[in-house]
């Protein structure tokens, strides 16, 4: 089960994530009945329920995974018989965030921002992970490819399948570079047994080497191919232990140009403006998507969210070393109501002081004026003030929301 948890690496998530667990009355400060996890139960966090999740990237996964932890909770349930600090989770589904743009807010998360989600949390849907994956197969056939091409050579052949004769054709390719590509899913068509995906690969260039032999005198010359487009079609074929295989139906190469030095014959058999091209661009699709698949080819979770909350505090490198519990905090008549994250516990208190926080100004009067609606996520400690309860917003969230 290690794919579900990188124990060494939940560095800040976890120390953020579980500010409160631990924390008591004992230093002598006002009693805060919403501290420690003793008998503090909101059901079970695998999906069955939603859970509070902070999010954080995972510097071990290079594909861009995530780790998610609960706030106020010394353990994540990533799956029926499993559980630890932190979660492993490669996707999201913001649909029912009600969210019309979620372009910055993946911006975000990639960078690094202590995000946290109102989510549940269970294992991608076929369509989900094929997306997620044609997202990393589309990074990564940007640029020059060599290296994984190695195997599929000669990739095109005519005349030497018994070995070369006084007449056959063969191309060896060094580097396909490519400009830009765009694989998506055809998300209509998509079952839970196959998901079926296109795109286009745009200003391709090839370069190989062909061998031939024409009237038994064989020779080498140096050839390269521009693309200026190639329209890709193909299915990813899906069982219940997830992704195993692809294939790349269709190739169509448009605006092809070829410089090779070749005899007449030659340059008709490798036939590089048509079925030669296009059979370089559907081996190299499969073999960027091949690799691709081998890497995520163990099931993954991902977070089915419901609310987003952004940070409305500046990150600090002190952040991960404050032990605070988290609560949502909203006004109720002339009290605040605080519900402790993860929790079924409540409490009132009067005041929040958001002075504490490393935030602008203009954050936190939005987040006062938010006490009136969604609430507002805080971290802080109790106090007690002119006899009247408060607690410290010394770092808060507000809700995600469209403009």
């Amino acid at each position: 089960m290690e794919w579900l948890l990188r124990w060494p690496l939940v560095m800040r998530l976890t120390r953020l994530a579980l500010l409160g667990v631990f924390a008591s009355a004992c230093a002598g400060g006002p009693v805060d009945e919403l501290a420690g996890e003793d008998g503090d139960s909101d059901g079970k966090a695998d999906g069955s329920v939603p859970s509070y999740f902070q999010i954080g990237r995972d510097p071990s996964d290079a594909s861009g995974g995530f780790l998610a932890s609960r706030p106020n909770k010394a353990t994540t349930r990533c799956s029926a018989d499993f559980s630890g600090p932190a979660c492993a989770v490669r996707s999201f589904d913001f649909a029912g965030t009600g969210l019309t743009d979620t372009t910055a807010l993946f911006e975000r998360l990639f960078a690094n921002d202590p995000i946290i989600v109102r989510a549940t949390l269970g294992f991608e849907r076929p369509t989900r992970r094929t997306e997620r994956v044609l997202a990393i197969a589309n990074t990564n056939l940007i640029g020059d490819l060599t290296s994984v091409l190695a195997p599929f050579q000669p990739m095109v052949s005519h005349g030497a399948e018994n070995g070369p004769d006084c007449l056959f054709a063969e191309l060896d390719v060094s580097r396909v570079s490519i400009m830009n590509a765009s694989l998506a899913v055809d998300a209509a068509t998509a079952t839970d047994q196959a998901v079926n995906y296109r795109g286009s690969l745009s200003n391709v260039t090839i370069t190989g080497t062909a061998r031939f032999a024409v009237s038994c005198v064989d020779g080498t010359a140096p050839v390269e191919v521009h693309i200026d487009r190639v329209d890709v079609a193909g299915q990813v074929l899906i069982q219940p232990d997830g992704l195993i295989g692809q294939v790349v139906q269709s190739a169509t190469p448009t605006g092809v140009t070829v410089q090779a030095s070749v005899p007449t014959t030659i340059f008709d058999i490798l036939d590089l403006r048509a079925t030669g091209a296009a059979t370089v661009m559907a081996t190299t699709a499969r073999a960027v998507l091949d690799a691709v698949v081998v890497r995520n080819a163990q099931p993954a979770l991902e977070l089915a969210t419901s609310e987003v909350w952004l940070p409305g505090f500046q990150v600090t490198d002190e952040d991960e070393d404050v032990e605070n519990v988290f609560v949502l905090a909203k006004n109720a008549g002339d009290h605040i109501r605080e519900q402790r994250l993860n929790s079924i516990r409540a409490a009132s208190i009067d005041q929040i002081d958001f002075d504490v926080a490393n935030a602008t100004e203009e954050s936190r009067a939005a987040a006062r004026a938010a006490l009136d609606g969604d609430g507002v996520i805080l971290a802080g400690t109790r106090f007690l003030r002119d006899d009247q309860a408060g607690r410290t917003a010394e770092r808060f969230w507000i809700r995600a929301a469209n403009p």
